[in-house]
């Protein structure tokens, strides 16, 4: 069912580092699919700055296709 319908926790990302990791969940992202629908805002939530957040958005696209 993960698979089926791509319900991927970001923890599926290995290049995310812990701080990340920590601020995603505390900001209530905990699936890829939440962490590439507004990156704009989940910057402003989590304070991961927009390069970095660019880089994992971009992982977590690809892991979707």
């Amino acid at each position: 069912m993960i698979e089926e319908k791509k319900l991927y926790p970001v923890t599926y990302l290995r290049e995310l580092n812990e701080l990340s990791r920590d601020r995603l969940v505390s900001a209530g992202i905990i699936l890829l699919k939440q962490l590439v629908s507004e990156p704009e805002k989940i910057s402003m939530k989590t304070g991961i700055n927009n390069g970095a957040l660019k880089i994992i958005v971009d992982r977590a696209n690809a892991m979707l296709l």
